[in-house]
């Protein structure tokens, strides 16, 4: 590989396999690249070889599946999945890859009993951690906030023993999120004070992102914007490069608290440069368009957004909004009716679930 420079590292590669056309490495490097440079088809190609050369190795079909994915081929991916894990039943990524796949067409009740079963049936800490991480992710995405906290402690007892403690700082502070999303914001300020408090310098420098998400979810710009400058600042002074794009992100979170849309906007599209696959960015780009009255382009930057995710409730009720604003109510309908399913379990009021049961009663009633 060429460090730092991956599309010199395809060309290189390129080369390669015009040498050596099977070479299992080449190909495998190659695939890797042009996904993080947003080429999946590119590294479809590539892993399609692949498994033509060892279609009995379960790791080559899982990977065809997330390029599979990436491309809004949800079905084709569940069986380059399915495939997988039927080489290697232990395969646990497989497993919790089929569970994603079902929260994404938005039978949450099936991913539920598969992450479920995933956790009964784990033989490593790392594969309870993985399950419980995307428990939570489950229970955040159905807004039920209380019960995503009921699963920290779990996470906690398994990460405590798996990530360095400098990193663990990290997953906590970023976790407070949840405890503001269930109407806890002082509880989760003042936990937040306190880690920072406790982890010594660097890693205290960080919880500023904790501090960023929880300001966010309270609209608390001036907040938002003193931890947003802290973390940028930390972030360039420490080198934790891997946390660009996700600062990226949030920055363009509070420039469209700030009603900064178009700058807002900006910051999401070199976020997208840092890590193309970021499909946050794109909902908060389309928010900030809808904002300004680019609503048509809204809806395309939503539906981009939506293609490997198409039962996303946040999305799809963005997504319904737009539609509103066109005056094209019947559109809103299937939208929203999937917003009210995917939520209709919450166990946190929720102003947004109110607006779509509002929405969905009025394009219900339209003739």
């Amino acid at each position: 590989k060429v460090t730092g420079q991956p599309r010199r590292a395809v060309a290189a590669l390129d080369g390669l396999l015009e040498i050596m056309p099977d070479d299992e490495t080449a190909l495998t490097e190659r695939a890797e690249l042009l996904r993080g440079l947003g080429d999946p088809a590119g590294a479809q190609q590539a892993l399609e070889r692949l498994v033509e050369l060892q279609p009995k190795e379960a790791r080559h079909h899982l990977a065809l599946a997330s390029t599979l994915l990436d491309q809004g081929e949800l079905d084709a991916a569940g069986r380059s999945a399915e495939q997988a894990h039927l080489l290697d039943p232990t395969n646990f990524d497989a497993r919790l890859f089929l569970a994603d796949l079902e929260t994404r067409h938005g039978r949450l009740a099936d991913a539920e009993r598969q992450l479920q079963r995933a956790w009964d049936e784990a033989v490593s800490d790392e594969d309870r951690l993985s399950t419980v991480e995307d428990l939570i992710g489950l229970e955040r995405r159905r807004l039920r906030f209380a019960r995503a906290l009921s699963l920290l402690d779990s996470y906690d007892s398994l990460a405590v023993r798996l990530i360095p403690p400098s990193q663990l700082v990290l997953h906590r502070a970023r976790f407070e999120e949840l405890r503001a999303q269930a109407g806890r914001g002082a509880e989760a300020r003042e936990r937040l004070a306190s880690l920072r408090a406790n982890a010594g310098y660097p890693m205290d420098r960080l919880v500023s992102m904790g501090e960023l998400m929880v300001a966010i979810v309270e609209s608390d710009t001036v907040r938002a914007r003193t931890a947003s400058n802290e973390l940028e600042q930390a972030v360039t002074e420490l080198s934790v490069g891997v946390l660009r794009p996700l600062v990226a992100v949030l920055d363009a979170e509070v420039l469209h608290l700030e009603g900064e849309y178009e700058s807002s906007i900006a910051r999401c599209d070199s976020a997208i440069v840092l890590q193309a696959d970021l499909r946050r960015a794109l909902l908060i780009r389309a928010r900030s368009e809808r904002a300004l009255g680019r609503t048509e382009q809204a809806v395309q930057t939503l539906t981009e957004y939506m293609l490997a995710d198409p039962a996303n409730p946040g999305g799809n009720l963005e997504l319904a909004r737009a539609f509103v604003d066109l005056g094209r109510l019947g559109h809103a309908l299937a939208p929203l009716e999937l917003v009210v399913e995917a939520w209709s379990r919450a166990d946190t009021p929720s102003e947004d679930l109110d607006e779509a049961r509002t929405l969905l009663e009025a394009a219900r009633s339209q003739p």
